[in-house]
């Protein structure tokens, strides 16, 4: 028994012959019921009759019809029917003696039924429901359907049985391990669950149930060992020193009437001439006035309180009101604070938070109280005086704040590091620093390279994480945030083999709008990009917040970049179509001739038969032939 697989060859005359049966051979043009003759004139031009193929050579055919009746007529150049197929003829001609039919196409699920019945039959084996999904997932991937093949998958479906046969069929057509974590991961792909800025959301959300773990369950030695190597994985000190973006640039204000304002209010409360004259000659800072700012605002608070207190002396009787009576006594006390309510101020106080968060400084995630809790536990640490003087200001990095700790826990004493671990405070820089180091930034995405190192950076760290979880006895290996990073670890370990089939990242973009998840996938094959890059195709597929999820199918050809924008709803439509000229605009800077076109629809995009199967064109269908010989 030989079973192949062949490309559709369309000069082939022949196909699957076999033997001619024993008896009396049948005659072009003739009908006969086992062996009874039916006249010609039964038969009509134009007539479809259907049966099974019992032969098929030298340019004829013979069909087996329902009732029995063999029908053989004249069938040229038909290179895709095979003896044993159920098909359809039409009667093209009747002349004399003969017939000349015409074979109708199979559709493509006849078609694949015939050669799935076939194929089991001659591999002997059983034609149950998982063999039939089985050999059918085969032909749809055009891979062999031999024996060997078939039980091949069949053995990994038992293997993985909560993955899906075609799945499998996949991973071997991709040359894809088919290990438990693979193809968990391939199903993730699939239905579009394999999103890394998940993971990383989780692993944040996860951290403080794993440090309260540990803090339950460890010695002080363990604990402070374990804290020790943790931040050594976090610490990114060695990545930001080139990323203060420190403000020097003097502030502009919005007019020249909001500047005298704010000078009025900053000269009642104890400005300094310093400070009013680089005001008004237009050399302060942002940072410059927000310090000026924040002093005199204090020192509005403490005018409030003494007329708070002076308020509260001349109250007669103010043992007998109540607290609630008092307050409201008090409530009527003008305040000088609300001076600093003014628009202008309240812009800089906005603009002075967006640049310590942009920064990554202490002041735009930690108040008052959190940096208090740092700076308890750095004062107990020799020549600390410099960096809890910028935790006060809230000018401290989180990574001089990381690697600061790091620093300081083998010369610490272990109940205060302890206490410290307890406080918001440790939690909240561990956060941050995961978010804001293990995710892409919009800045990041503008770096030649910077996206190969991160992926370099982000998988030697997570490699590291789960090392230390695995080896720590202070540690889960079942738990959230254990699961998080394995889960991570085998995403970016399983993106690196889809790579090796087509282009295709995931981008888990990270601004202070919020979190976001991209996938960057291209159409154009390696070899194609590499012999000519300025012709590809691509797709990003976002998924945001406040835009929901958003297609961008870009086509460049030399230099002419169409856009297709697919969206949900209008919001998302209009906004984009009032901001893409900026876009458009920068691109024409560089060269490219643009065009963008928004359509609110969902593009027919399917992933894996795009990109991951990479199926071949009709044109290129594989065609089973089967061998059949007693």
């Amino acid at each position: 028994m030989d079973l192949s697989s062949k490309k559709i060859n369309p000069s082939q005359t022949t196909i699957n012959q076999r033997s001619a049966p024993k008896g009396t051979g049948q005659s072009v043009g003739r009908m006969s019921d086992y062996g009874a003759r039916a006249p010609i004139r039964q038969l009509t031009e134009g007539q479809v009759i259907k049966g099974e193929v019992t032969d098929l050579r030298n340019n004829e055919v013979t069909v087996l019809l329902d009732d029995n009746t063999k029908v053989t007529g004249r069938l040229d150049h038909v290179s895709w029917l095979s003896i044993g197929d159920v098909a359809a003829f039409k009667v093209a001609q009747i002349m004399p003696g003969k017939i000349s039919l015409q074979a109708i196409p199979f559709s493509t699920t006849l078609m694949e039924s015939n050669t799935m019945f076939k194929a089991l039959e001659e591999a002997g084996l059983p034609k149950n429901e998982r063999n039939q999904e089985i050999v059918l997932s085969l032909i749809r991937n055009q891979m062999p359907i031999n024996k060997q093949s078939i039980l091949n998958i069949l053995k990994q479906s038992y293997e993985l049985k909560d993955i899906g046969v075609s799945s499998i069929v996949l991973m071997n057509k991709l040359n894809i391990p088919t290990t438990a974590e693979n193809a968990t991961q391939f199903e993730n792909y699939r239905s579009s669950q394999h999103y890394l800025a998940d993971n990383l959301q989780s692993l944040i959300r996860e951290f403080p149930g794993m440090l309260k773990e540990i803090l339950s369950m460890g010695e002080p030695e363990q604990i402070q060992s374990f804290a020790e190597k943790l931040l050594a994985i976090v610490d990114s000190s060695s990545d930001q020193s080139a990323q203060q973006n420190l403000v020097t640039a003097p502030y502009i204000f919005s007019s020249n009437d909001a500047k005298e304002d704010l000078l009025s209010i900053l000269d009642t409360f104890g400005m300094s001439g310093e400070e009013r004259e680089a005001i008004e000659q237009g050399t302060a800072t942002l940072t410059d006035l927000q310090l000026s700012i924040s002093k005199c605002y204090q020192n509005a608070l403490f005018i409030d309180e003494r007329n708070a207190q002076e308020a509260l002396a001349s109250i007669e009787n103010a043992d007998s009101l109540t607290t609630t009576e008092i307050t409201n006594l008090l409530s009527e006390v003008p305040k000088t604070v609300e001076v600093f309510d003014q628009p202008e101020i309240q812009s800089i106080n906005q603009l002075y938070q967006e640049y310590l968060k942009e920064n990554q400084l202490v002041g735009g995630f930690f108040d008052v109280n959190q940096r208090e809790d740092l700076i308890s536990f750095f004062e107990k640490i020799p020549n600390s005086d410099a960096l809890i003087k910028s935790i006060q200001s809230g000018q401290a990095s989180l990574a001089d704040v990381v690697s600061a700790l790091k620093s300081a826990i083998p010369v610490s004493d272990s109940k205060e590091l302890i206490q410290l671990l307890e406080s918001p405070a440790f939690p909240l820089i561990m956060s941050e620093s995961l978010r804001r180091n293990w995710f892409l930034s919009p800045k990041d995405l503008k770096k030649t390279g910077s996206i190969q190192g991160y992926y370099d950076k982000l998988f030697q760290k997570t490699q590291q994480l789960d090392l230390l979880l695995k080896t720590s006895s202070l540690t889960d290996e079942e738990s959230g945030f254990a699961a998080d990073i394995h889960s991570m670890k085998s995403n970016l370990q399983f993106m690196q083999l889809l790579n090796d089939v087509f282009p295709y990242m995931q981008l888990p973009l990270f601004s202070e709008n919020g979190s976001a998840h991209a996938d960057l996938y291209v159409y154009t094959k390696k070899k194609e990009l590499q012999t000519d890059p300025s012709s590809l195709k691509v797709l990003l597929r976002l998924d945001k917040e406040h835009l929901g999820s958003l297609d961008i199918f870009l086509t460049l050809s030399g230099r002419k970049l169409e856009s297709k924008y697919y969206v949900q709803d209008d919001f998302s439509r209009k906004l984009l179509k009032k901001n893409i000229n900026l876009a458009d605009a920068k691109l024409r800077e560089l060269g490219y001739q643009v065009s963008s076109e928004f359509i609110k629809e969902d593009p027919q995009v399917d992933i894996v038969n795009d990109f991951i199967a990479q199926k071949e064109s009709a044109a290129s269908i594989k065609r089973y032939t089967f061998d059949i010989r007693a």
